[in-house]
């Protein structure tokens, strides 16, 4: 691995970091470690929409993937710079923590040895035979590699093609991105790095659901135990990964069902109990951009779910009617790309 290989590392593994720091405070997390979990799983939708902002034009223009990698890492490294200096105060004024208890230690112990041995399950065995939509992934990354263009085989015949309506789906090109900014091949990164990243990304989601959900941290510690069990016996189970339950895998559907889900219904129970802000809502705009470019079920994902909460909230005594913007800013790019989905399907 050469240097510029060890610098793509760093920006893949640090950026997401970097792009969550100014979404911090909108996040309502308490703890430093929720703030940072927070910050992680927000930075890694922003990394996302960024790179579906790049991607997906540069695709239907026809233009090169080492272009479109090109450009889209220089605006990485900036929007980093930038991100990093606007939410260079997220962690100030944090609430004080108590102090570890004995059983906090055990219990936290517990959860990080269990935390590892998922690493090294994903990392050492295969989660399933039935994950059907991850050769795709690999299909796609390994020919945007090969050809230097993005969308242009067709996976099943190998012949060109015109252009479909899988290029609203550009996340299935970031494996290609990864492989070019690592030196990993492909497959090591569809089927252990990534596998590795949404593992620990889901946890991430979890740490701050957690913090939500309990106030004593012992008790948020049991609950990630127990978590960590639940994955454990059914992270390798082909039910459980075919119908999207558990596996953290690097599929566009798992992560929504794993992290947006619960990011969701977390962060807009704060959201609503509060008046609304603009910031909020430019944060689910970026989000639902992202789900979009994970899988075509976000185009429905993430408004479903905004809107089901939204209208639930004004049933409440304080109704706050400007709430309902939440689901505009949530549901204008979901709607823009189904259009062009049904454009597509049916012109094509």
């Amino acid at each position: 691995m050469d240097m510029f290989n060890v610098l793509g590392l760093l920006l893949i593994l640090l950026s997401p970091f970097c792009m969550g720091l100014p979404w911090v405070k909108a996040g309502g997390a308490e703890s430093a470690v929720a703030k940072a979990c927070f910050a992680c799983v927000a930075g890694y939708f922003m990394r996302l929409a960024l790179f579906h902002a790049v991607a997906l034009p540069m695709t239907v223009l026809g233009l090169r993937f080492s272009t479109m990698a090109n450009v889209f890492t220089v605006l990485l490294v900036g929007a980093c710079l930038v991100c990093a200096w606007l939410g260079r105060d997220a962690f100030r004024n944090g609430e004080k923590q108590p102090k570890f208890t004995a059983f906090d230690r055990i219990y936290l112990l517990a959860f990080v040895a269990l935390l590892g041995v998922q690493l090294v399950l994903t990392v050492t065995m295969d989660p399933t035979a039935k994950t059907y939509d991850d050769a795709s992934y690999t299909v796609y990354s390994s020919d945007a590699l090969a050809t230097d263009y993005m969308f242009i085989t067709n996976p099943q015949t190998g012949l060109f093609r015109a252009l479909d309506f899988r290029a609203l789906q550009s996340a299935l090109l970031f494996p290609a991105y990864i492989s070019r900014m690592t030196g990993m091949p492909v497959t090591m990164v569809e089927r252990t790095f990534s596998y590795a990243l949404n593992l620990l990304l889901a946890y991430g989601c979890y740490v701050y659901m957690a913090e939500d959900l309990y106030r004593q941290r012992e008790d948020r510690l049991i609950f990630l135990i127990l978590l960590s069990g639940a994955y454990i016996f059914g992270y390798h189970s082909s039910y459980s990964m075919t119908f999207r339950l558990l596996g953290p895998n690097s599929q566009g559907k798992a992560i929504l069902a794993v992290t947006v889900v619960p990011l969701l219904f977390v962060m807009l129970r704060k959201w609503l109990d509060r008046p609304y802000q603009w910031k909020c809502g430019l944060f689910l705009f970026f989000l639902s951009d992202s789900a979009c470019a994970l899988s075509l079920m976000g185009t429905g994902y993430v408004i479903a779910i905004v809107v089901l909460l939204t209208v639930l909230s004004l049933f409440r005594r304080q109704r706050q009617w400007k709430h309902l913007l939440y689901a505009l800013w949530a549901g204008v790019m979901p709607c823009a790309y189904l259009a062009s989905y049904i454009l597509l399907k049916n012109l094509i």
